[in-house]
């Protein structure tokens, strides 16, 4: 590891603005999560919280401002580099993302073939997660055969099963019912307690303040301010 790396934030954003430029839906926003830390950033509908996951991933281009990816500045980027670093990160937005043409089991398996994963621990690994979070009877069917809580939940159990250094989780929640919210929450702390993870968790309700996160933000009128920075363990739970 490079001298001083510890101290790169996985993920950065400074005074980033977008939407539209008559009326940008973010403006002037500051946003850092560290390696290992887990920051919850909350905001009433309407207010740019939905932009966030394209911003980070490279998908939407800010109006001005910088976005910083494991060290690397989005906009020096090309096509190629994008997606390697992409590769390197777990994006759950709020509807899922499946691949229409592909079982439960071959999303499962796509990112890890991707990153050369020896094709007999794909399949170790995949049907350990199936077991463990209890997908193993929609192995075979495809996204459009799935209710949209099973839908979500299959791309989160991917997300987690890539073992990526950065994971961005637009709306946690939403779509679950009771049980399968339970089960989400076991997930998330899984993720909360990875050492050298780092977790940003956006969302539009305020359930998650009291539960996540070794830092929570409010974005309110167009900026995100701060309700709680820090916590004795940074990513612990606080209840």
């Amino acid at each position: 590891m490079p001298t001083g790396w510890a101290d790169v934030p996985a993920l950065s954003l400074v005074s980033v603005s977008a939407g539209d430029p008559a009326y940008p839906a973010i403006e002037g926003l500051d946003l850092r999560v560290g390696r290992g830390e887990t920051v919850v950033l909350s905001a009433p509908r309407g207010h740019g919280l939905d932009l966030l996951p394209g911003l980070i991933s490279g998908q939407v281009t800010p109006l001005s401002g910088a976005v910083t990816l494991l060290g690397q500045r989005l906009s020096d980027l090309g096509p190629t580099e994008l997606r390697a670093l992409r590769a390197r990160c777990g994006f759950v937005p709020a509807r899922g993302l499946l691949l229409a043409n592909h079982t439960v089991h071959d999303n499962l398996a796509l990112p890890l073939r991707y990153h050369g994963v020896p094709e007999n621990e794909v399949l170790a690994r995949v049907a350990e997660a199936l077991d463990r979070h209890r997908l193993r009877h929609l192995a075979d069917r495809r996204p459009a055969q799935l209710t949209r809580a099973q839908a979500r939940w299959a791309a989160m159990v991917r997300a987690h099963l890539t073992r990526a250094e950065v994971v961005v989780v637009h709306e946690p929640f939403e779509g679950m019912d009771e049980a399968a919210s339970e089960r989400l929450e076991r997930l998330l702390r899984d993720w909360v307690g990875d050492d050298g993870r780092a977790v940003l968790l956006t969302t539009h309700a305020t359930s998650l303040d009291a539960s996540y996160g070794g830092r929570l933000a409010h974005l309110d009128a167009r900026v995100a301010t701060w309700v709680r920075r820090d916590t004795s363990v940074p990513g612990a739970p606080t209840r």
